[in-house]
């Protein structure tokens, strides 16, 4: 499945990053992701992203879906 991230999922991604202590070259290192496309994920609308990526940051981070999608899902249009 794809999704689009948009800047609250990768500001919570960032944030919970920053807050481990963690760089942005070790994360992205650590869960084979390149540097730019983690920076893009947290700073940027990245479309069409495998959700099994957001899955494997959201392991490393130790943080869960809702904890990072939780109000984008609540504050969708669609729903």
């Amino acid at each position: 499945m794809k999704i689009n991230t948009n800047f609250d999922i990768g500001n919570k991604l960032r944030i919970a990053r920053v807050n481990k202590g963690l760089s942005l070259d070790y994360v992205a290192g650590k869960i084979g992701l390149s540097k730019v496309l983690l920076w893009e994920i947290e700073n940027r609308s990245v479309e069409n992203l495998d959700v099994q990526v957001l899955h494997v940051i959201f392991k490393e981070l130790d943080i869960t879906c809702d904890d990072a999608l939780g109000n984008c899902i609540r504050d969708a249009d669609f729903l």
